[in-house]
């Protein structure tokens, strides 16, 4: 919207002829205005702050039962899992989920492939910590797995964003029951298999 500024002189009639001369006018000084001072949480913003970017994500750590070679250790390692799930959407960061990972888990490997690519591609995904509700266990009979452990969380959701920091894709937040096989070895815990439902 342009605005107009009106600007107008003030006039002094008289008559010429008898009029005195007016004395010259008084020189006068204007003083310059002090610059404002700018505010100092708007100087401490940096554009883009409100934008989301890649996160400062906190490590989850293991739970004290991680150790342990029977279901407790089991149930602490599973919701390792589902914590380290969240963990390596938000950084990108693989090494705990590598170590957690047996190699036979096609789970683990597939998740990796896709946050791999994410990220290699200059992409990134924002998202927060699993709330864990439930946590049940049972021995597995089969060869494949030692527990099979059944934690129910609050997925809090997921936002992939690409290089430019565009919203890609968005995965709103749900409650979801994740079944993790576990594995006791020489190296503690092994997730062998993993699946994700949601719950009604």
């Amino acid at each position: 919207m342009a605005g107009a500024v009106l600007a107008g002189a003030g006039l002094v009639g008289c008559d010429g002829a008898n009029a005195e001369p007016e004395p010259d006018p008084e020189p006068t000084t204007t003083q310059p205005e002090e610059p404002a001072t700018p505010d100092p949480e708007e100087t401490d913003s940096e554009p883009g702050d409100d934008e989301p970017g890649p996160q400062d994500y906190p490590h989850p750590e293991p739970g004290p039962d991680i150790d342990d070679e029977g279901q407790a250790g089991a149930e602490a390692a599973a919701v390792y899992f589902v914590e380290l799930y969240s963990y390596i959407h938000a950084t990108g960061d693989f090494e705990a989920w590598d170590r957690l990972s047996a190699d036979a888990c096609g789970f683990c490997s597939g998740v990796r492939e896709s946050v791999a690519e994410i990220y290699g591609s200059g992409g990134y995904v924002v998202t927060s910590p699993a709330n864990v509700l439930d946590v049940r266990s049972q021995v597995w009979p089969e060869d494949s797995a030692d527990f099979a452990v059944a934690v129910v969380s609050e997925d809090p959701g997921f936002q992939d964003y690409d290089s430019d920091g565009e919203l890609v894709e968005e995965f709103p937040p749900e409650t979801v029951r994740s079944w993790v096989l576990l594995e006791y070895s020489a190296d503690g815990w092994k997730v062998t298999g993993s699946e994700v439902e949601a719950v009604e």
